[in-house]
């Protein structure tokens, strides 16, 4: 039997333009029909709620790139941010981007570097949310980051069980909106990471995740490798 999805979704233009896309009709994941019309004001990387479910456009999950500097898991971390920091103030130009973060210290001295004008930016990954993982001070550090805008970006090695752990963090336990939580997996690495991504097309596999909140699985335990 085939699977019938009716819904509408806001999808991001690689113009940096925003364009709303309604009644995009799944069939088997193939989009069969797209109905547009012009947008009034700007909708960029909003999410679409749909009897508890998220239509969520193109997830982005990039640990690598040419600017990434892995940070190697906290007995390394400050000493590589602190190192690179060096060598960019040395350069005097050029881009960094740490990932993972995990202390608190890190998000400081990264604070710090961009209000001295550096371009660095710095992500993390939701298993360090928990205590179980880190050290508790460094974990609630690590949600205000994200609330200050200093760790703009969210990527796993496995992206199925961060999900979870990114929802029940940030919105459950903390109140945050889902729309700008689920920014920190689309419009803000696209921006970032400068991606082009793709519209929706008729006959073409969409980039769309449907996410329910309703539903709930066990997640293995994540710890730091």
């Amino acid at each position: 039997m085939k699977k019938l999805i009716l819904t509408n979704a806001r999808l991001w233009d690689p113009k940096n333009e925003s364009l709303t896309i309604q009644n995009i009709l799944l069939i088997n994941g193939k989009v069969m029909g797209v109905g547009y019309l012009p947008e009034d004001e700007d909708k960029t990387g909003e999410v679409l709620e749909l009897a508890g479910q998220f239509i969520v456009p193109n997830i982005v999950n990039i640990i690598e790139s040419p600017f990434t500097i892995h940070t190697k898991g906290p007995d390394s971390e400050i000493d590589i941010i602190t190192q690179e920091l060096k060598m960019l103030a040395s350069e005097g130009a050029g881009r960094r981007h740490f990932f993972p973060i995990t202390l608190k210290e890190s998000l400081v001295l990264i604070d710090q570097a961009r209000k001295e004008g550096f371009a660095v930016t710095c992500g993390t990954d939701p298993c360090f949310f928990y205590p179980t993982n880190t050290l508790r001070a460094d974990a609630e550090a690590l949600v205000e980051g994200i609330k200050k805008g200093i760790v703009e970006v969210v990527a796993s090695t496995d992206m199925d069980a961060a999900l979870p752990l990114l929802i029940k963090k940030l919105h459950h336990e903390e109140k945050m909106e889902l729309k700008d939580i689920f920014k920190l997996i689309t419009s803000y690495p696209q921006h970032l990471f400068g991606l082009k991504m793709p519209l929706v097309a008729l006959m073409q596999s969409p980039n769309l995740t449907v996410i329910d909140l309703k539903k709930g699985k066990e997640l293995p335990k994540v710890t730091y490798v």
